[in-house]
């Protein structure tokens, strides 16, 4: 939503029409330069001073989007709301979809339901400890072993795809004030509900707090943790057994401490998490359609 929704909207217009229609009735005239100025690829979104080298963050003007000072700040407030409306009916419409991906039945699976064999006794012995004295349940808990909940593990900012390194990142202590703050969260004209988990304010304790993501299919991505800087799930293991970083360098409180696991005990957990991936999701819906 922070990027065009002008351009966005326009390119639906474009492409995919008849599939929009088809599901949440007529689009606004997006072909219609006189109410909705056209926009290309390469005079969209940021303009960053030095386009061969931009910089992380938007330095330079930006069109297509609120506060543009130009294309959507001069549309009609009726079809700003247009434009809106589009995108956020993207939105839903890829996240319908999304929520289909799912990562399969794991061995860990056919194990809970009875099948002995299922898993190796090291993985078995890491399902002990990570109810156990690896106190990993008290956040990756639930089918999706998940709380959805927001904490600080004392993770210290490091190299990011070789690219930047992401320093004083409040997490949520911003990131739910920029949600709260958001005329399109869920609460909003453009949602259909909300379940209630938009907090009315932000608590001291989200600084430096992250969302406590999914162990299904762990084993198959390439990189762990919000920053991606860790790339075995060994490694990840180790560094929750030492109680985070040793110099933290997120804001807030680290709410890890020391778990003493031995060598052995370490590789157990490990031998866990690689039970929790399945197939994945059905092939074709990961085929284009």
């Amino acid at each position: 939503m922070k990027s065009s929704r002008l351009y966005m909207a326009e390119q639906i217009f474009q492409k995919y029409r008849a599939d929009y229609e088809a599901l949440f009735g007529p689009m606004p005239a997006l072909d219609d330069p006189k109410q909705f100025p056209a926009l290309s690829a390469q005079a969209t979104g940021c303009m960053p001073q030095d386009r061969t080298n931009p910089d992380p963050t938007c330095n330079g003007p930006f069109h297509g989007m609120p506060g543009d000072h130009a294309e959507f700040d001069g549309l009609t407030p009726a079809n700003q709301i247009a434009v809106t409306t589009v995108v956020a009916n993207v939105g839903k419409a890829i996240a319908a979809y999304e929520r289909r991906l799912s990562c399969g039945q794991a061995p860990f699976d056919a194990w809970m339901h009875g099948n002995a064999a299922a898993v190796s006794h090291a993985a078995q012995r890491g399902a002990a400890l990570f109810v156990g004295r690896g106190k990993c349940v008290q956040c990756h808990s639930g089918p999706f072993m998940s709380d959805q909940q927001f904490h600080n593990v004392g993770l210290t900012p490091a190299l990011v795809q070789q690219a930047f390194v992401d320093t004083n990142d409040q997490g949520a202590g911003s990131g739910l004030a920029e949600l709260i703050a958001s005329p399109l969260n869920s609460k909003s004209a453009y949602s259909d509900g909300t379940d209630g988990r938009v907090p009315a304010s932000v608590a001291t304790s989200m600084a430096g707090a992250f969302r406590t993501p999914t162990m299904r299919c762990v084993s198959m991505r390439p990189t762990i943790m919000h920053t991606g800087q860790l790339g075995t799930l060994a490694a990840v293991v180790s560094f929750f057994n030492e109680g985070g970083s040793a110099s933290h360098g997120y804001p807030g409180t680290n709410e890890l401490a020391a778990l003493g696991l031995s060598a052995d005990e370490e590789s157990d957990l490990v031998a866990f998490l690689e039970s929790l991936s399945g197939p994945g999701a059905p092939a074709d819906l990961q085929a284009v359609p």
